[in-house]
């Protein structure tokens, strides 16, 4: 009997898609792994879900004792993938929800068993929001990036209604001892919390996208639902991949048109929603003075990131 021929864990190629939290990574990530051939680990770096040696969220090289050489191991045990996870039961979670992610596991854990379980797949996706102030150090190694990109408002209205908040004075003592060039986290009258951290951490993404050479693609995810095909040629050829049936069928699902609510509701992954309206239902849950903060914010960073973005474009009719 001829061995069946299957790719060294080792040699796993990683494509890692980032951006600020509630920026679009899932749905990218969710689609490049929907490809016959690769395989998705969720979130690794994640606190609550992910391996056990990061103690913080967003870790950078160069601070917290995390440096290139821990990076590089970590690279090498998410091509194994060898990983240590915690249970990922978060704060808000207690009773039947808690005891379920004990017995059961979180998504991150389930996405780890997937990848076990297809020894032969030659790509591994890795989504994570966290890993946001690593991606300098990973362009340098090499590695294919993909970051989301969403309007800052959009950001501070998910941030707000999921109750989603971060120790942003933590974070960018961190960005500052690992190298990021990042302005200090702000505050104003009438500004929620939430609202404070989500413009922090899509300031610190911007400002760490101007620095980025052609290693890394910043994609407007707002923007994909406008010509997802063409969008997605473009973002598998970036990862040095193609688009198959399997993935082909993925993009349809996640953009078919649907009804939905004006203000999303339910779980921050539901593929219920509809994918053009997640930049507009800010206007309907921040505050004027969250507007004003926003807007203020982020006025003189807009313009300049504008065009480091990839925006689909429908192709012409003949």
């Amino acid at each position: 009997m001829i061995p069946l021929l299957r790719p060294r864990a080792e040699e796993r190629r990683i494509v890692l898609v980032t951006g600020a939290p509630r920026s679009g990574t899932t749905v990218v990530g969710d689609v490049l792994a929907a490809r016959r051939g690769s395989v998705s680990l969720y979130e690794p770096m994640n606190i609550q879900s992910g391996d056990k040696r990061f103690g913080v969220p967003f870790p950078i090289p160069g601070a917290s004792g995390f440096d290139m050489d821990a990076l590089g191991e970590f690279l090498d045990d998410l091509r194994g993938p060898r990983l240590s996870l915690r249970p990922g039961v978060f704060p808000h979670e207690n009773g039947v929800a808690a005891l379920g992610k004990r017995l059961i596991g979180s998504r991150t854990r389930a996405s780890l068993r997937g990848a076990l379980l297809r020894p032969w797949a030659d790509t591994l996706i890795w989504k994570d929001p966290f890993a946001l102030l690593c991606v300098p150090a990973l362009v340098g190694l090499g590695l294919p990036v993909i970051v989301t990109y969403r309007p800052a408002a959009a950001i501070a209205a998910s941030f707000k209604r999921l109750n989603w908040s971060f120790d942003v004075e933590a974070i960018h003592r961190r960005a500052v001892a690992g190298g990021l060039r990042a302005a200090p986290p702000r505050t104003g009258d009438g500004v929620g919390r939430e609202t404070v951290a989500a413009v922090y951490l899509w300031r610190l993404c911007a400002e760490m996208c101007l620095t980025l050479g052609p290693g890394a693609m910043i994609v407007s995810t707002g923007n994909l639902a406008i010509a997802p095909g063409v969008a997605f040629d473009a973002i598998f050829a970036h990862a040095g991949l193609a688009v198959d049936a399997r993935a082909a069928r993925e993009i349809g699902a996640r953009f078919a048109p649907r009804a939905a609510a004006a203000i999303p509701s339910g779980h921050p992954h539901s593929r219920k929603r509809d994918p053009r309206a997640v930049n507009d239902y800010w206007k309907d849950v921040l505050s004027p003075a969250e507007r004003a903060f926003v807007a203020e914010e982020t006025a003189e960073l807009e313009p300049r990131i504008a065009p480091r973005l990839f925006r689909p474009v429908p192709a012409r009719v003949a």
